[in-house]
């Protein structure tokens, strides 16, 4: 566990480039640098082919160093070229990595753990680095992209692996050891450079609890010995927070704080605290402290965008909406440099992108959402809910043509994806929980959902862009992949309307109401398609069969009467009078009704009095007071169209 770069040298951009490299080449090199690959390992059997079956050859010599390996691991090794010397552990990182620097007799020295990937063609932009300093004066910060359990945790960091192989250089630090204090101290300049490793030690969640509990034990002695050690303390938060030990974490922020105010002077020490102070009350659901020390970071450092960022996340829970989008503006104006703090970048820029686009939603501005959805999917690209926001948007704001496009693109990445993990990992595509998510994330159900989702608004977008056969194309590509999916019944029972096939609308219409056994808002939706079409008669029909099923929605009787004076048809207006009466008469309240519509008939005084009778139960989740005025308003509509007689 080696320790990042601190805060004021992340994120330059690379100096160094391959060609410099060839340049200095063409000028003349005394000879050619050598280079050795040191490795600390225990029990790492089944990483060892990975990490140095593509490397084998490439180092002039490979050392590995191994504390106590009961799995093979030295011999895999060794048949992988490496030589292979023994250490005691003693639970202190640094040493072990003193111990693999003491055998290698190369110039240069490169580091991996068992647990790291690198491709061969990032070892030769390391080769060209070491040719630009035949007088070995400069080390390289590398790239580590950490990967999680989820693309979420996933965070980028730089470490200097590459350093040269001179008297006294030496690691420190009994966890998240670092090499830097001893470079500097013998002049040696520490560069950024384009190479990128791999690590995958943080994918498995299953292994993550035994290296918690390792880095506890090795961290709480050295506060031990030092408690005033704060990248220790502040290392130990972090891990804290992660095993979820809330208790412990809070009174380590404390602790640190205290620790923090004695050394005043040191800005980015203040700076991390209170970023940290902030995540970790936010992570545990204290909002108003993370605002509180959030806000305090802005007023001390303005300019630092990350700040800006993670305010905007506390106000986004607290659906402060113009304040979230005032701090996500200046988050990107001053730019986002996370290194200080706990944070996978790619997370904080699919955040800022993912919750701009929601302000948009809100406020109804369609084409200025949908670009903000796709620059999050452009830092995702398996996030699939947000394949189906944006084409919405772009449906809502008219560009029919995009929506589809989304659409076509979303049901790619999705087909790409299941096939992928159905070959690497089949157990995850059933293992998910989310509801809004990338593929792998979501539950099954939700998975299926958003795919009938997108193959909605195709069918939807061909039909407004006039392409009825490419419509019913892709409505039968969908229902033939996903027979059960009711989202995709109700587009068939659209589709049939628009094409003016009331008959076959209202087939699909049956199959949906009982495939959800005559539940009442789907039941609702597939009405009011009628009703949106204007196919009022069989609107009609359809809600007396709903308020049949389902005696409390009188909506639904009202709507269903409404629609049958709407079409003329007597008889049917004149039946739903009689289900009403009957209705009211075995609830105390009709008393010898007429059988025939008046404009004076009681039903409309009845449901002119709606807020007086209707009970909470009987308003199906709407407010009381707004579903009696409801009930009134399509009485008075109906009352409207009677005449003497129906």
């Amino acid at each position: 566990m080696t320790e990042g770069a601190p805060y004021e040298e992340r994120n330059p951009s690379p100096t160094e480039t391959v060609d410099e490299a060839v340049q200095g080449v063409a000028a003349g090199q005394a000879r050619r640098p050598t280079l050795s690959l040191i490795m600390i390992v225990r029990d790492e059997a089944e990483n060892m082919p990975a990490v140095l079956g593509p490397l084998q050859g490439k180092f002039d010599e490979i050392i590995v160093v191994d504390t106590g390996s009961l799995d093979g691991t030295p011999e895999i090794a060794r048949a992988h070229g490496a030589t292979v010397h023994f250490f005691e552990w003693i639970n202190d990182f640094a040493a072990a990595r003193n111990e693999s620097i003491r055998h290698a007799t190369s110039d240069w020295l490169f580091w991996l753990d068992a647990d790291d990937r690198m491709p061969p063609e990032e070892l030769d932009r390391v080769r060209s680095l070491i040719t630009l300093h035949p007088n070995r004066d400069t080390a390289y910060y590398c790239h580590l992209r950490s990967l999680g359990a989820s693309w979420t945790a996933e965070q980028n960091l730089l470490q200097v692996r590459l350093f040269p192989n001179l008297p006294g250089v030496h690691f420190v630090g009994e966890v998240h050891e670092r090499i830097t204090e001893s470079l500097r101290g013998k002049g040696i300049a520490i560069h950024p450079s384009a190479v990128e490793i791999i690590h995958v030690g943080y994918v498995d969640p299953d292994a993550l609890p035994e290296k918690y509990a390792r880095n506890y034990e090795i961290m709480s002695r050295m506060l031990e010995e030092n408690p005033r050690e704060l990248q220790t303390r502040y290392q130990l938060i972090m891990q804290l927070a992660a095993m979820g030990d809330v208790e412990q974490t809070l009174e380590q922020v404390d602790i640190l704080g205290e620790h923090v105010a004695e050394v005043t002077g040191d800005v980015d020490r203040t700076y991390r605290f209170l970023l940290l102070r902030g995540i970790v009350h936010r992570n545990f659901g204290d909002m108003q402290v993370a605002r509180e020390a959030y806000e305090e970071v802005i007023r001390t450092f303005p300019e630092m965008g990350v700040s800006h960022y993670l305010l905007s996340t506390v106000l986004y829970e607290e659906e402060k909406w113009d304040e979230m989008r005032e701090h996500l503006l200046k988050a990107e104006y001053y730019g986002i440099a996370v290194d200080a703090v706990p944070i996978p970048l790619a997370r904080v820029l699919f955040d800022m992108s993912s919750m701009m686009a929601m302000y948009y939603q809100r406020a109804g501005q369609w084409m200025r959402a949908a670009p903000e959805f796709r620059k999050a999917l452009a830092l995702q690209e398996e996030y699939l809910t947000f394949y189906s926001e944006m084409a919405v948007c772009y449906a809502r704001g008219g560009a029919h043509d995009r929506a589809l496009a989304a659409c076509r693109l979303g049901i790619r990445v999705h087909d790409l994806a299941v096939e992928r993990i159905s070959t690497t990992n089949p157990e995850r595509l059933e293992s998910g929980m989310e509801t809004a998510g990338t593929v792998a994330e979501l539950s099954p159900e939700s998975r299926e959902s958003c795919l009938a989702g997108l193959y909605c608004t195709a069918v939807s977008a061909l039909m407004d862009l006039q392409q009825v056969a490419a419509a019913q194309a892709t409505l039968e590509e969908g229902v033939r992949r996903l027979p059960e999916s009711t989202a995709l019944m109700g587009a068939y029972v659209d589709w049939m309307l628009r094409a003016r096939r009331v008959d076959g609308a209202m087939r699909w219409a049956e199959k949906l109401i009982e495939a959800t056994d005559e539940a009442p808002k789907p039941f609702e939706a597939v009405v009011n398609l009628f009703l949106q079409h204007g196919v009022a008669k069989e609107a009609a029909i359809l809600l007396r069969r709903l308020w049949k099923a389902n005696p409390s929605k009188w909506d639904a009787a009202l709507v269903c009467l409404l629609s049958a004076l709407q079409v003329g048809d007597a008889d049917l207006a004149e039946g739903v009078l009689g289900d009403i009466t009957r209705r009211l008469t075995t609830l105390g309240v009709a008393d010898d009704w007429p059988t025939t519509l008046t404009r004076a008939h009681p039903v409309f005084a009845h449901f002119a009095a709606a807020p007086a009778w209707v009970q909470a139960d009987e308003a199906s989740g709407d407010d009381r007071a707004a579903y009696a005025q409801k009930l009134a308003a399509i009485s008075s509509a109906a009352q409207q169209l009677v005449q003497e007689r129906v």
